[in-house]
């Protein structure tokens, strides 16, 4: 949850009492959890930062910016990342290694004859 400090706010959710916050955050959009971890994911148009809510503490800030989503995998070990410039970038959990990317332009997509509908 974050809060006007600009922190992401960790609850005891049995009695209601703050923890601790973990910050500063960008104004995010997303907080996906990590799972088998007691980590999260950020993601702004800014930044996308993955964050320990059981210390606060920020283990990883991702470079680049424009950031417009993520994902995580279902074994928290793999995070891709879309980004403005029509993209997707696989990240290692682990390590924050860049493991590759996909890039391709609206017109790459638009050149797809059988591709219907208004989805773009």
């Amino acid at each position: 949850f974050l809060d006007g400090a600009r922190e992401m706010v960790v609850w005891d959710s049995s009695t209601g009492a703050r923890l601790h916050a973990c910050g500063p955050v960008q104004e995010s959009f997303s907080i996906l959890p990590v799972p088998r971890s007691s980590h999260v994911v950020t993601v702004s148009l800014s930044s996308t930062a993955v964050w320990d809510v059981g210390t606060g503490e920020r283990l990883m800030s991702l470079p680049g910016d424009n950031f417009h989503g993520a994902s995580v995998s279902p074994g928290g070990d793999v995070l891709v990342t879309t980004h403005e410039e029509m993209g997707l970038t696989v990240y290692d959990l682990g390590s924050a290694a860049r493991l590759g990317a996909f890039n391709w332009s609206a017109d790459d997509l638009e050149d797809q004859g059988d591709v219907e509908g208004d989805w773009l």
